[in-house]
This record gives C-alpha cells, sequence and structure tokens, in this order.
C-alpha cells in the first residue's frame, strides 16, 4: 500500500473494491480456506509429501490455464511441467507399493 498508494487513489481503486465487494469478499475467504487446508495438509502427511505438492502445484496451474484459457507452453516448458508431474506420481506408486497392507485402501470385490 505505501508504494502504490498514489496509483491507487489517481485510479479511484476503492470504488472499485465498494462495487465488486462480493469478489473480494469471496475471494479473501477462499485464500484463508487453502491456508486452513494447507495447515491440514502439513499435519496430516510428511514432509516430502508437502515439498511434492509445492513442486506439482505450478504445473497445475499451468495445466489448468492450457485447458481452462487456451494459455500457450513453449516445448522446453511443457517437457519440465511434464516432467515434474511424472516425478510426482512416481512418488506416489512408490509410496503405495511400500505401505503395509493394513494401511492400503480397501479393493472394491
Amino acid at each position: 500500500l505505501i508504494v502504490e498508494s498514489k496509483e491507487m487513489m489517481a485510479k479511484n481503486a476503492g470504488a472499485i473494491v465498494a462495487a465488486n465487494w462480493p469478489a473480494f469478499v469471496a475471494a479473501g475467504t477462499l485464500g484463508l480456506c487453502v491456508n486452513f487446508l494447507g495447515n491440514l495438509v502439513i499435519k496430516l502427511s510428511s514432509a516430502t509429501t508437502v515439498k511434492l505438492l509445492a513442486a506439482v502445484r505450478g504445473p497445475m496451474v499451468v495445466v489448468s490455464g492450457v485447458l481452462l484459457f487456451t494459455e500457450t507452453v513453449a516445448g522446453i516448458q511443457l517437457f519440465g511441467y511434464s516432467l515434474a508431474l511424472a516425478g510426482f506420481v512416481w512418488y506416489n506408486v512408490a509410496k503405495a507399493r511400500t505401505l503395509p497392507a493394513s494401511q492400503k485402501p480397501a479393493e472394491k470385490p
């Protein structure tokens, strides 16, 4: 706010917030929920899982942008994102194979 306050006053940013307050409240509420869920994930999982989730978050945002908003991605970017997602899948498969039988999800008949 200190750096941008003059520009905000010039563009009448307060009126924009007042006119669109439901969107700002929704964005703030969603941000709060993300923080609570992030803390819950940290408490319920290992540090490695949290690191992997942080690493896969970027590629998932990019994939969402490509699918939903027709964003363009360069070949080298696609390779990097694919590599990150493949590593995430590999880790989860390896982790599922090492779980004791009592912790594996029940198979459907």
